[in-house]
């Protein structure tokens, strides 16, 4: 390929092209906004506890907000009332459930989210005691 040449009108000799662009102002380009930062849906919480085992099994039907529906309901580390608590939750108040559950003889263990205050908790709930 020869060199692409051409002929500066200030002298009418030719010239390759790149000499060219160095004597002549070449703008610079102008800087591209960024669109911004997604910003996460994440809340910022001063603590969080969660289980040390996540769920065996996802259905996506059992993914909601369900109400507690008991005195009170106590979120467990594992599933199956062995496990160890991690906070009881009142009558009434809501747990957002993922799908997540693990069955423990028979019963389904929902794997929920429950926040009090700025603390949440991640952990399993007896299923016969929620409503969705």
């Amino acid at each position: 390929m020869g060199r692409r040449k051409k002929i500066t009108e200030e002298t009418g000799v030719e010239t390759p092209i790149e000499k060219i662009t160095e004597e002549k102002t070449v703008e610079e380009p102008k800087p591209v906004k960024k669109p911004a930062a997604k910003k996460e849906n994440k809340e910022k919480y001063s603590q969080e506890f969660k289980a040390t085992v996540a769920p065996e099994n996802t259905d996506k039907a059992l993914a909601g907000v369900y109400t507690v529906n008991t005195a009170s309901l106590r979120m467990r580390r594992e599933a199956g009332q062995k496990g160890g608590i991690m906070t009881e939750i009142p009558k009434g108040e809501k747990v957002i459930s993922y799908g997540g559950y693990t069955e423990v003889n028979g019963v389904k263990w929902l794997y929920v989210a429950y926040t009090i205050s700025d603390v949440l908790f991640e952990g399993y709930c007896c299923g016969t005691y929620l409503k969705k």
